[in-house]
């Protein structure tokens, strides 16, 4: 429970004046004539007026306190976010027509959702809206080459690809024309490609850690060379999450090419472990914002001439990055972070965010605007925060249409807008202070340590573990002082058990946690490490049980046991460090149906002769299952 916060300035000017010549006869007996014309009570009153004014401030917490010592514990107030999401396009509203180019459409154009045409959406990005039509996608799912003839890979057999070493298999498609025609000389817009990945690839939000790239060639097909093309963004964070990749491809001119022309993307130094699992593509999917213009209006009465003028501005909503300017006699004044830092001819004001009020200058620090003038702020953009946050689903078009002759129906967002949140209060402000200042979020305990890792949901991690007094710098080696925190993320299928963690996984787990860590601590991160072990059993099989049955049931336990993630919800993964020991590998597959007794099991290493005695383990290494020897034998 958090302590309460004193009221220091609970007496008032009287009741101070009072107070004291109440403690008159206690400490000046002598002092006997009380009244007004005495100089005695004349004294009190200063000494009470100046008592009372420094309890006031000592007292006072003004909105700049405490967001300085919320600053302090690391929090501060968050401007007003606008939702966003992508729109995925119908291709039927989309007029084919070879003898027209495709629009290059700038960012701010305004989008109109048709259940809630009264909230403002807006392009996020300038982007190119292409004519030319998906004919074929080609995708490879593991080892196998995939292709589909529509624009759709799936909607009930997503397509998992093939990801080794950080580079997922490209993904190709085929277009009937160039992605970009057009009868000017001048730049085109990047084009917009949207991939959408399953709910489980989605729980990405944000990689400050680096996600790796994604890499896009382009080409006439089939048999043109391939060029690099130059990837504006990616929203996708190299196909971690649904989103955008904006791409500036070559143009041709219009109608010059009948020919098909093919995109290949890619992705480099890939950081999550998980193969994307690909539901949609399709060009022409546009990233969306929830932004109004508020349109150029007089605030509040004609200027009276006084320093320190305020003036009502709405500001609630003003997005980050975001300011607004006044137009005062024509001339237009801008907005500053301080006015104490302004001259004194500075045409300037500063924005109280959090009375939503406009403060002017006081003829020192900035102007004083004219007595009488009349004062407007010109247009800026709002934002309605989490109201913007619509269901998935909803129908959408352009009001300008610049794909059709009609302003008809564009297409739909597939999930749920979102990201929009409103702007921090003061006293959202406090709470949040008063909990990281009662909350312990430094990496001191181990406990906190691997739940700071296994919270990142981005990075699929499958374990881990606190090595204390350890040091893969030094394995062999008590080191006081010292936390390893060992890694094991999630895998796919078609990587090796036995594989490394790679580099850059454990440079991204130590970068996203690297700010918590206990200063001075000699904290380190590290992949775990895998040791092939091999399995040689005799069994004795109970009569009326199928053999290959029996036999493939205990090999499935074995690699289950035997193995750096859980592939079994009855069985878990082998613990780093721990001894690959006979009597336990027997006691595991004696529990199968249909097993009466394991006659004799050895183990070994890969590579090694067969053994009884157990395979010792290093305390950053895991047990994997290799190829195993299982054999019935009679009773």
């Amino acid at each position: 429970m958090p302590l309460p916060v004193p009221v220091l300035d609970n007496l008032n000017f009287d009741e101070l004046i009072g107070e004291a010549r109440e403690l008159i006869p206690r400490y000046a007996r002598a002092w006997t004539d009380h009244n007004l014309s005495n100089p005695g009570p004349t004294l009190i009153d200063l000494v009470a007026w100046i008592v009372d004014q420094q309890i006031w401030a000592t007292g006072f917490l003004s909105d700049a306190h405490i967001e300085s010592f919320a600053k302090l514990l690391g929090e501060k107030i968050i401007a007003a976010q606008p939702a966003a999401g992508v729109i995925w396009p119908d291709t039927k509203a989309i007029d084919a027509d070879r003898t027209v180019a495709g629009a290059n459409v700038a960012a701010d154009a305004k989008l109109v959702c048709a259940e809630q045409p009264e909230m403002g959406f807006v392009l996020a990005r300038d982007v190119h809206l292409s004519r030319a039509q998906l004919l074929e996608l080609q995708l490879t799912d593991h080892a196998t080459v995939r292709r589909f003839d529509v624009q759709r890979p799936q909607d009930n057999n997503p397509v998992s690809l093939h990801v080794e070493n950080g580079v997922v298999a490209p993904i190709y498609l085929r277009f009937d024309r160039p992605v970009v025609e057009s009868m000017n000389a001048g730049e085109s817009f990047p084009v917009a490609v949207g991939i959408e990945l399953d709910g489980q690839s989605q729980k990405v939000a944000a990689l400050p850690y680096g996600a790796g790239s994604v890499v896009v060639d382009y080409r006439t097909a089939p048999t043109g060379l391939w060029q690099r093309a130059s990837v504006v963004r990616d929203d996708t964070f190299a196909m971690t999450r649904t989103g955008v990749i904006e791409v500036q491809v070559p143009k041709r001119p219009l109608g010059t090419s009948k020919l098909e022309h093919e995109m290949r993307i890619s992705t480099r130094n890939r950081v999550h472990p998980l193969p994307p699992v690909v539901t949609r593509i399709a060009l022409n999917a546009v990233s969306i914002r929830q932004l109004e213009i508020r349109p150029m209006r007089v605030i509040g009465d004609p200027s009276n001439g006084d320093p320190d003028q305020t003036f009502d501005l709405e500001l609630d909503g003003l997005p980050d990055g975001e300011t607004v300017a006044i137009q005062v006699e024509l001339r237009t004044w801008h907005a500053i972070d301080d006015l104490h830092a302004a001259h004194a001819g500075s045409r300037v004001f500063q924005l109280l965010h959090n009375d939503n009020k406009a403060l002017f200058g006081n003829g020192v620090n900035g102007l004083v605007p004219a007595r009488g003038v009349q004062i407007r702020h010109l247009p800026y953009r709002q934002t309605n925060g989490t109201d913007g946050n619509l269901a998935g689903d909803l129908t959408w078009h352009f009001p300008s249409a610049p794909l059709s002759s009609t302003a008809g129906r564009f297409g739909s967002n597939r999930a749920a807008l979102s990201g929009g949140i409103n702007r921090t209060t003061i006293d959202e402000l406090q709470r949040r202070a008063r909990a990281v200042a009662t909350t312990r979020n430094v990496l001191l305990t181990n406990n906190s340590l691997e739940d700071a890792a296994t919270s990142i949901e981005s990075l699929a991690l499958a374990n881990v573990e606190v090595l204390a007094q350890y040091s893969p710098l030094s394995p062999g080696r008590t080191i006081p002082g010292s936390r390893t925190l060992l890694l094991t993320p999630q895998r796919a299928p078609t990587v090796a058990a036995e594989a490394a963690v790679p580099a850059r996984y454990v440079n991204a787990v130590r970068r996203a946690l690297n700010e918590r860590r206990v200063i001075g601590e000699r904290l380190h991160f590290a992949g775990s490490a895998r040791i092939v072990v091999r399995v040689r059993a005799h069994l004795q099989i109970e009569d009326g049980y199928d053999v290959r049955q029996v036999l493939d049931a205990t090999a499935r336990r074995l690699d289950a046991r035997l193995s750096d993630v859980q592939t079994d919800p009855a069985i878990e993964p082998w613990p780093a460090g721990r001894d690959v020991t006979v009597n336990e590998l027997k006691a595991l597959i004696a529990a199968i149906d249909g097993i009466v007794n394991v006659k004799r099991l050895q183990i070994a290493r890969e590579g090694d002769a067969w053994q009884k005695k157990a395979i010792e383990l290093p305390r950053d290494s895991i047990a994997v299952a290799g190829r195993h020897v299982l054999k019935r034998v009679s009773r």
